[in-house]
């Protein structure tokens, strides 16, 4: 009964061609409107490779440092290495803890110098790659042992493994490498990273200084309470997300006791992957709920307008329609029958133009990525913003979109049937 719907849809389109291609054109803009949206909430919140486990990490960027038992100022900084050694290394509930700096560029070159490339750098440790699932294409990556005895070992990308070596294959590993006029020696070669994968990014990976963990304390200058790291926190499941912060307030109050007249306040983090991308300023905590309600009351308004727009469309093409539907009460039809006929023929139209939305979504997102995506980090980044398969094609976004075709064609189809349906037979009959 349906497939006869929707070939009744087919042949309506056909043969009022205009009406047709306002209606699919008309939907096909409202889906990619929305779609656009929804893309790009997931490619910003969601996980990919290698940032699979976005919804289980925890984030840590700034620390406030003010006296104890005094209203003041406060100094502002990202996390010194030692006070991620006191106060999240120890932590016990997650998974893994990882600690990385600053990402800074650097020059990378062959040990004849004759071939060299422009990289973005990452210094980090042995927990960064349990917390992000890269595709390593040979090797593997430096040990807790490498990061403390300061042995310079380095993970690089396909791309750089390629202009330096012209093979990303395991008779690069071993070989040695001058990274800011430094030897390091390749120990592992991983797939290239999206730069919009913000944790995980980097041309070139390798350990930091385990002085900067073993840094003592000095509360006059503020050394070891300043400092130029993040911290990442994977938990075992997002479940766990409030066992981990209270070990951490816990461990920051510990801390605390051990300084003498300061005290550092982590400003309600760790953070969840919405929340570190949302807290602008260090000491405001970004409201979520709130935001999320934004955006959902923009989805409904990008969905509601065209839905009356076609509504319109729709009541209009019911009028032509009112002999059919007269000879179908007639012959025993009741209302709920001809609503489910309008409804599952509106369904086909609305199908096919979400079909075409989507893929214009997709267009329109790889044409202008860089403002949909971009930001003042990526531009300064020596890679391009580039979209991968993966932060596209999802199970999520196709859900979706079947959904916004559903909402749409309700809205905008179960008026008009109801009440063509409502109608007199007799005045169904004679088309009024």
């Amino acid at each position: 009964m349906y497939k006869q719907y929707f070939k009744q849809a087919l042949q309506m389109l056909k043969e009022s061609p205009f009406f047709g291609v306002i209606t699919v054109l008309g939907t096909a803009l409202a889906i990619c409107m929305i779609m656009v949206m929804v893309i790009v909430f997931e490619i910003r919140n969601k996980g990919f490779k290698p940032e699979l486990n976005r919804d289980r990490t925890l984030y840590v960027k700034d620390v406030a440092i003010t006296r104890k038992n005094e209203e003041g100022s406060m100094n502002y900084s990202l996390v010194s290495g030692r006070v991620a050694k006191e106060c999240f290394f120890t932590l016990k509930t997650p998974e893994a803890v990882s600690m990385q700096l600053s990402r800074a560029q650097t020059l990378v070159t062959s040990t004849d110098q004759a071939r060299r490339m422009k990289c973005d750098l990452l210094r980090t440790d042995e927990g960064f790659w349990r917390i992000f699932d890269f595709e390593f294409l040979a090797g593997k990556p430096f040990l807790r042992s490498d990061v403390e005895s300061n042995i310079k070992k380095a993970v690089i990308c396909r791309r750089l493994a390629l202009r330096i070596f012209g093979q990303a294959d395991e008779s690069v590993i071993g070989q040695t490498i001058w990274v800011a006029r430094r030897p390091y020696v390749v120990s592992g070669i991983v797939e290239d990273v999206p730069a919009l994968a913000n944790g995980a990014y980097a041309h070139i990976w390798i350990p930091y200084p385990q002085a900067d963990v073993d840094r003592l304390i000095n509360e006059e200058t503020l050394e070891g309470l300043i400092g130029s790291y993040r911290v990442l926190i994977l938990a075992r499941s997002s479940g766990d997300f409030d066992t981990v912060k209270a070990e951490v307030e816990q461990n920051v109050a510990r801390f605390n006791n051990s300084l003498q007249a300061l005290k550092i306040d982590l400003m309600k983090q760790p953070d969840t992957q919405m929340e570190s991308r949302l807290r602008v300023w260090s000491n405001v905590v970004p409201d979520v709920p709130r935001m999320l309600g934004q955006y959902a009351l923009v989805l409904i308004v990008l969905l509601l307008v065209p839905a009356m727009n076609l509504s319109g469309l729709t009541a209009s093409r019911m009028q032509k329609r009112m002999g059919e539907l007269g000879v179908r009460k007639a012959f025993g039809a009741n209302r709920w029958t001809l609503i489910r006929q309008v409804l599952a023929e509106n369904l086909a139209v609305t199908l096919l133009g979400g079909a075409l939305g989507l893929l214009f979504s997709y267009v329109a997102v790889f044409l202008l990525k860089d403002w949909l995506l971009g930001s003042f980090e990526l531009a300064s980044l020596n890679s391009g913003l580039t979209l991968s398969a993966g932060m596209l094609i999802r199970p999520a976004i196709f859900l979706f979109a079947f959904l916004f075709c559903l909402l749409l064609n309700l809205l905008s189809a179960a008026i008009p049937a109801w009440n063509a349906s409502s109608g007199n037979i007799v005045d169904s009959l004679n088309d009024k």
